[in-house]
């Protein structure tokens, strides 16, 4: 993998975080921003996610220090042949997290607690 290509794990965690940093101006002021994708229509399940003030300030603190860690974590086993393996697991719970943390019924909630790695 090249050098560029290491740190891509890094530089998307660092992409969320300033997604939602941008979101902040709008939670700040009450805002809830919802979305919900209907996964088995004919039960009536949904994937459902909800980003409120709580949500938004775990999902800061999960991206940010999550964009450090790929960080480090790239130049630290730069020469490791499981370096890809790492930062896929990394990438992979750091997700989970985000979908803990932005779930809005049980369900969801159940299904990124059962998806850490």
């Amino acid at each position: 993998m090249s050098k560029l290509g290491s740190y891509l794990p890094a530089t998307v965690a660092a992409l969320l975080f300033v997604l939602f940093a941008s979101r902040y101006p709008l939670v700040a002021q009450g805002a809830v921003i919802e979305w919900a994708w209907d996964w088995l229509p004919s039960l009536g399940i949904e994937l459902a996610f909800r980003l409120d003030g709580l949500s938004l300030l775990f999902c800061l603190l999960i991206t940010g220090i999550g964009a450090m860690i790929l960080s480090y974590a790239s130049a630290y086993f730069a020469t490791d042949r499981r370096r890809v393996q790492l930062q896929w697991l990394l990438s992979l719970f750091a997700l989970s997290m985000l979908g803990l943390v932005l779930a809005d019924d049980a369900i969801s909630l159940f299904l990124f607690w059962k998806a850490r790695p």
